[in-house]
């Protein structure tokens, strides 16, 4: 499962944020060991963290001797994180919402969302980061995406029959899944981080003034096919925020879908996934 496309609807994270905490991944370290160097980061240097969840990223940032300021809404979530983190002199974790929260700094050296971003209004995101960053400093987007491959078609056709089936308001706003050449061929034409991002995830993100505020975007990525039995995707559909909508009977019955293919294929279920990193510096 994967993140759907952002329909401005209810959140409902916080209410499974210990399966949120057990089921969502971090991020491959390669691709953070490239951010770093793009963003001239170094350790001891000060970056702040939208939305940050139970902490799968703020732990990976702060082991690179960064000092992270990581902002989060949800409160359960919150409490994981500021748990998890209590003993790091590296950390500072607020309870708010990034919108409406006002920062008493004002020059980041790099601002990172992971899985996040979209979930922020495009009115707000965009300028409000770019006046929390230095000049030069670094807006970096992180998410794992569906890939469409050959080798794994027969399992995403199969898990979104699915959900078409039995929760058609979930199908109706499941992102586009790209191949690998599509994703390569649209970011060497479009340098603007809000279209790429939009495009990515089928989201509503474009900012007409995003050529004002950052420089064109840096892209990389890491692709993986991942297997999973029937019951760890329900897991996982489990933190989903449109999932929390679904009536009883939807829910039973998407789930025993899951089961049934599992069956079907005799097998678990594949899915090829990348996680893209997106970076624009701003100007």
């Amino acid at each position: 499962m994967h993140e759907i496309k952002n329909s401005r609807g209810i959140k409902n994270f916080n209410q499974v944020a210990s399966q949120y905490d057990k089921s969502r991944p971090s991020y491959p370290e390669s691709l953070l060991d490239n951010l770093m160097e793009f963003s001239d980061l170094a350790p001891g240097d000060e970056v702040l963290e939208l939305g940050c969840g139970s902490g799968q990223l703020t732990g990976q940032l702060l082991k690179r001797g960064l000092s992270v300021t990581a902002i989060e809404p949800g409160r359960n979530l919150f409490k994981i994180a500021d748990t998890r983190f209590q003993d790091n002199d590296l950390a500072r974790l607020i309870n708010a919402d990034f919108e409406s929260y006002d920062f008493d700094r004002v020059n980041y050296k790099a601002i990172f969302a992971a899985s996040s971003y979209h979930w922020i209004r495009p009115e707000v995101s965009w300028k409000k980061s770019a006046a929390l960053l230095c000049p030069g400093g670094t807006l970096a987007l992180l998410q794992y995406f569906g890939l469409e491959e050959d080798s794994t078609k027969l399992d995403l056709l199969l898990q979104l029959e699915a959900i078409r089936r039995y929760a058609p308001q979930i199908a109706k706003n499941w992102p586009t899944y790209y191949s690998l050449q599509e994703i390569q061929d649209y970011a060497q034409l479009h340098k603007d981080i809000s279209e790429i991002w939009s495009w990515l995830g089928s989201y509503e993100l474009r900012f007409k003034g995003i050529n004002k505020l950052f420089g064109p975007t840096w892209l990389d990525y890491e692709t993986s096919v991942k297997e999973q039995s029937a019951k760890q995707i329900i897991q996982l559909l489990k933190t989903i925020s449109a999932y929390a909508v679904l009536a009883d009977k939807q829910r039973s019955e998407l789930e025993q879908g899951f089961i049934d293919i599992e069956k079907q294929l005799k097998r678990p279920m594949r899915s090829s996934l990348i996680c893209i990193a997106a970076a624009s510096k701003r100007l």
